[in-house]
């Protein structure tokens, strides 16, 4: 990529405001000065995991502690995202519960974990037993089970959806910068 052109393209657009929950915000209050990059992101989508791996790999090693990444869910499935005609990664909904589920139990850190765990088996989505990735990560699973289906795990999805849509999202990833 040309660094001048990505320049020119970032300084080009138009700035928008993405407030963070209480959460992310405590996640980026801990870099001095923080960089911030949002992405909204679908844990089916082959270019989101392509772009896992280049933040990964030559991203942050340039930003180091100076980097906070934020993650929204943006689904490319229409059962769980209006904005999307197709279930094109038709087990994408799930596996956002299943972050936010995690993420009621043990914060950030264990929506990490999760991500992680769930991008290592990303090939093969429709056959995750995210209650046996519950246990693994020393998660209360009945706990787990009913945290997915639950109301505030679905509406913190549906929250990345709606933000996605008013800033324009249409695929993933899509990333903002500070």
């Amino acid at each position: 990529a040309n660094p001048n052109l990505l320049a020119a393209m970032y300084w080009g657009q138009a700035k928008k405001t993405i407030d963070l929950r209480p959460d992310e915000a405590v996640l980026a209050g801990l870099i001095e000065p923080p960089a911030i990059l949002v992405v909204f992101s679908d844990m089916e989508c082959l270019e989101c995991k392509m772009f896992e791996a280049f933040l990964g790999e030559e991203v942050e090693p340039l930003f180091g502690d100076r980097l906070c990444v934020v993650y929204k869910h943006y689904p490319l499935c229409n059962r769980c995202n209006p904005y999307f005609e197709s279930n094109m990664y038709a087990h994408s909904c799930e596996a956002a519960y299943a972050l936010e589920a995690a993420r009621l139990q043990g914060g950030n850190e264990l929506f990490h974990r999760m991500r992680d765990e769930i991008l290592a088996r990303s090939d093969a989505m429709g056959s995750i037993d995210y209650c046996a990735l519950a246990a693994l990560l020393n998660m209360d699973v009945e706990r787990f089970i009913k945290d997915m289906q639950s109301d505030a795990v679905h509406n913190r999805v549906a929250e990345d959806i709606n933000l996605g849509h008013q800033l324009g999202v249409e695929q993933t990833p899509t990333i903002f910068l500070n």
